[in-house]
């Protein structure tokens, strides 16, 4: 890639990131971004539709190394309690910055995620029947994984343990 390229997205990635720390979304603008960066509007708009593109990008590379550091990923359905000691511990990885970026939007969070985990599980050849089943699976999962359920619960062996038996109880269909 370009390297003007690559020092205007630091540069971009860096001012939004910090404007993040203290202002929602809704409040950041392209000229508060572009001032903190050095950069002109006329540049963050030929790389970017506009703040919304820029944090989706962010979040999406957010949420891409997370899953790299997640080893179990790909161990629902074959190791669950494997993949459910790995997840937060993945999370725990980038939760400084999914602080940040996702801060009062965990739904958004969520959904990345569920699409990421269920592209590991699902081919777009394989049937409907899989699709959804995997994706009632991952869903489920993740919103007990939810920090404020996963905080909230007073053993989390047990839960984890409980998690294991329902996954283990399930067969995934094989289409």
């Amino acid at each position: 890639m370009d390297l003007r390229i690559v020092k205007t997205h630091k540069a971009l990635y860096t001012a939004f990131y910090e404007i993040r720390t203290s202002m929602p979304l809704e409040k950041v603008t392209v000229t508060s971004v572009c001032k903190k960066a050095l950069v002109n509007k006329s540049t963050f708009y030929a790389h970017y539709r506009d703040i919304y593109a820029l944090s989706n990008e962010m979040e999406d590379a957010l949420v891409d190394k997370m899953m790299e550091s997640f080893p179990e990923k790909d161990q629902l359905f074959t190791h669950p309690r494997a993949f459910l000691e790995g997840f937060p511990k993945a999370i725990n990885t980038v939760l400084s910055s999914l602080l940040v970026l996702f801060d009062n939007r965990p739904e958004i969070l969520g959904r990345k995620l569920e699409r990421q985990l269920i592209t590991i599980y699902c081919t777009p050849k394989q049937s409907s029947k899989r699709t959804l089943y995997v994706t009632f699976v991952v869903a489920g999962m993740l919103r007990i994984m939810d920090k404020n359920v996963y905080e909230a619960a007073k053993d989390k062996e047990q839960l984890i343990d409980t998690l294991v038996a329902i996954v283990e109880q399930l067969s995934l269909p094989q289409e």
